[in-house]
């Protein structure tokens, strides 16, 4: 058995093994700021989007900026009990409210919501 496949030797070429390493880390860390970069550009037009969607919706109809800030609050309120857990009623597994289906056991929460995935 050969000592390199032993781990007790390294092979000669270990600092090219090493800057290959080196420059694919470097690769990927550029792939990955360049795809921040993008996202952040779309959180920015998405940003405008809807302020510019407020601003129409609200000359349209007359809903206030109070009115949207307690809706938004309301949306809030409601995701975040969404994210918290409780006790699927078939099984009786831990799952979280927004799933709507056990993972263990496939039992559909009921939905009333309009506005979730079919």
């Amino acid at each position: 058995m050969e000592l390199f496949a032993l781990g007790m030797l390294r092979p000669k070429n270990s600092s090219a093994a090493a800057e290959a390493s080196a420059q694919q880390a470097q690769r990927s860390a550029e792939h990955l700021e360049t795809e921040l970069q993008r996202m952040e550009e779309r959180v920015e037009k998405l940003s405008v989007l809807m302020a510019g969607m407020w601003e129409l919706l609200k000359e349209k109809t007359g809903v206030s900026d109070d009115e949207l800030k307690q809706i938004v609050s309301k949306v809030e309120t409601q995701r975040q009990q969404d994210s918290q857990q409780f006790t699927c009623p078939q099984c009786g597994r831990a799952m979280l409210a927004r799933d709507r289906r056990c993972l263990y056991c496939e039992y559909r929460i009921p939905d009333n919501d309009p506005f979730s995935p079919v």
